[in-house]
């Protein structure tokens, strides 16, 4: 079966059925919130919420503020495998600050390679860095 990616494809005898579909778009699903433990240890459950979309990833030079790097993908596209592909040497900056969705070991061993500070969020390297600064 091929890969169907317009909407007119999929519905060809409907237009307005056709118009008011998004092809591109993907459902995930995103498991938030801090974790929260009970009196005796225990974790209580997290909440998880479906979403359906698209998500932006922006490079934007710390100095000067400009936006360098971005893409959209769809709301089902790892976080961390788009820090790569987002961050750049030619930034004023060799600090790489970024949330938590984007920590993982490849990509503090990516931005080691190239002399990156990471300050992604929650990272052991960020806070180690901050201990000792301060």
């Amino acid at each position: 079966m091929a890969l169907v990616t317009v909407a007119r494809e999929i519905w060809p005898d409907e237009p307005h059925e056709a118009a008011q579909k998004d092809t591109d778009a993907r459902w995930t699903l995103k498991i938030g919130g801090k974790i929260r433990y009970r009196p005796d240890g225990t974790p209580l459950p997290q909440v998880v919420l479906p979403v359906f979309g698209y998500k932006s990833h922006i490079a934007i030079d710390r100095r000067f503020g400009f936006i360098r790097e971005s893409a959209v993908t769809s709301a089902a596209q790892p976080d961390g495998r788009m820090l790569s592909r987002r961050v750049s040497t030619q930034n004023s900056s060799s600090e790489v600050w970024a949330d938590s969705a984007y920590r993982s070991q490849t990509n503090e061993k990516w931005l080691a390679s190239r002399m990156l500070v990471s300050r992604i969020h929650g990272s052991v390297l960020n806070f180690v860095c901050e201990w000792h600064s301060g």
